[in-house]
């Protein structure tokens, strides 16, 4: 007698896209993928390195080293579990 179990996973990665400031069509796309396991590329990179806002106190202002003036940036969460990426079912 063979038992089968479906299981049903839902697995959510969250992103943050900035899009080039100059001529987005013709820039390059570069994936940011933090180290770890287990870091947040948006509360890390996204927010504190080449993102294009800088937090100063309450407010954001303008990142003049940001990397989006040159390319499309996309932060992605991984893995799931890691940041706002997150899984719902299983076991």
């Amino acid at each position: 007698m063979a038992i089968i179990r479906c299981i049903q996973i839902y697995m959510a990665l969250f992103y943050y896209f900035a899009e080039s400031e100059i001529d987005p069509a013709s820039k390059p796309l570069v994936l940011w993928l933090n180290g770890g396991p287990g870091c947040s590329s948006i509360g890390v990179s996204a927010l504190s390195e080449n993102e294009p806002f800088r937090r100063n106190g309450e407010v954001l202002i303008k990142n003049e080293y940001n990397w989006n003036k040159e390319t499309n940036m996309l932060y992605l969460d991984t893995p799931v579990g890691v940041g706002f990426s997150y899984a719902k079912g299983g076991s």
